[in-house]
């Protein structure tokens, strides 16, 4: 099973909020699992419908823009095995408003919790950060999945590596 990591965006106006608010080029975070029991790519995602799986190639079109796929180091696949029991859980829309509180700090240069973190939901790079920490993944154990964002999720995977648009 390849895994890769994934980053999007769209003309939404909560994905321009996001962009705007985290000074980033991407919006979204999502994992691509490429499994041969499918036979197609499948997106693994926490989205306003909650945590679900969807074919890439309809997840992928005129309102998505696929900004960056990122190869991991290592394997991800005990994350994702553990991802699975997710399926149907809702989407943290209380976590992602907090992530507002999280950033204004981040401009003021304080470190602010989450103040509406869910532990029964989750946003989207809540959740890629929750497959690389189950997955031992190197450095994840220092990311706070309730306050990382897709942007911080992006740098995290790519930081002292060639960007490789795809």
């Amino acid at each position: 099973m390849a895994i890769k990591i994934g980053f999007s965006t769209s003309g939404s106006f909560v994905s321009r909020a996001i962009r705007w608010f985290t000074r980033s080029t991407v919006s979204h975070a999502w994992l691509l699992v490429e499994d041969g029991f499918f036979g197609v790519s499948v997106v693994m995602e926490a989205t306003n419908g909650g945590f679900r799986l969807v074919p890439f190639e309809h997840y992928v079109n005129e309102h998505t823009r696929l900004v960056r796929l990122v190869t991991p180091k290592t394997s991800l696949e005990e994350g994702v095995k553990k991802a699975a029991l997710w399926l149907g859980e809702h989407y943290d829309y209380g976590g992602l408003f907090g992530m507002a509180v999280v950033v204004v700090g981040r401009w003021l240069r304080r470190r602010w919790r989450n103040p509406w973190e869910s532990s029964r939901a989750m946003f989207c790079s809540e959740a890629v950060v929750y497959v690389l920490q189950a997955s031992g993944y190197e450095g994840a154990d220092g990311l706070v999945p309730s306050t990382t964002s897709p942007e911080d999720l992006l740098r995290f995977l790519t930081d002292g590596a060639e960007e490789k648009k795809e």
